[in-house]
């Protein structure tokens, strides 16, 4: 069964990183290049969720790593 996203009225959501140190990818999963960093504390507006990962700005992180967003497994 294919992920199913977000509704758009949930979104956008302000969140914070909760991991000392989270790989930002070009897409959602292991299988894409990590781009940048961020770290603990630093605060990302989440635009879309894809099968546990979300979509911020030009990238996507692992959900779990982050508090306050609304994505789900």
């Amino acid at each position: 069964m294919p992920a199913q996203p977000v509704m758009a009225a949930e979104l956008p959501v302000m969140a914070t990183v909760t991991a000392q140190a989270v790989n930002v990818r070009s897409g959602p999963g292991l299988d894409y290049a990590a781009r940048y960093w961020l770290y603990a504390g630093q605060q990302v507006i989440v635009t879309g969720c894809v099968t546990g990962w979300a979509r911020i700005g030009e990238g996507w992180v692992w959900a779990d790593l982050l508090e306050g967003t609304i994505c789900d497994d």
